[in-house]
C-alpha cells in the first residue's frame, strides 16, 4: 500500500461509520427491547412520531455527514474516490436504515 493511501485517522473512520449508523442501529435495538417487553410499549408508542423524525434525520443528515467524515479520514481524493466512498456508504447505510424503520414500525404495530 502506498504511503499516500494510508488512512489519515482510523478513529475518524470509525467515528464516521458510527455516526452514519447510530440512529438506525438504535432503532433496531429499541424495537428488539420493545418486542421482548424489556421497554414498555406505551411510552415508546407515544414517542413514535419523534422516533420516526429521528430516523429521517439520521438518513438525511447524520448518514451523509458520517460518510463524509469516513471519506475524509480515509483520505479520499478526487471525484472517483469520493464517488466510491459515497456509493459504498449508501449501500451500507440505506439497508440498515430501512431495517431500523421496519423493525421499529413492526414493534409499534404500524406496518411500514
Amino acid at each position: 500500500m502506498a504511503a499516500d493511501h494510508v488512512p489519515r485517522s482510523r478513529r475518524g473512520m470509525i467515528a464516521g461509520a458510527a455516526l452514519a449508523l447510530a440512529v438506525p442501529l438504535a432503532a433496531i435495538v429499541l424495537a428488539g427491547l420493545v418486542e421482548r417487553g424489556i421497554v414498555a410499549f406505551g411510552p415508546v408508542h407515544d414517542a413514535f412520531d419523534v422516533l420516526g423524525g429521528l430516523l429521517w434525520l439520521g438518513l438525511g443528515v447524520l448518514g451523509p455527514v458520517g460518510i463524509a467524515i469516513f471519506g475524509r479520514s480515509a483520505r479520499a481524493r478526487g471525484l472517483a474516490e469520493w464517488l466510491a466512498v459515497a456509493f459504498v456508504g449508501v449501500l451500507i447505510v440505506l439497508p440498515v436504515w430501512v431495517a431500523g424503520a421496519v423493525a421499529l414500525s413492526g414493534a409499534m404495530g404500524n406496518p411500514f
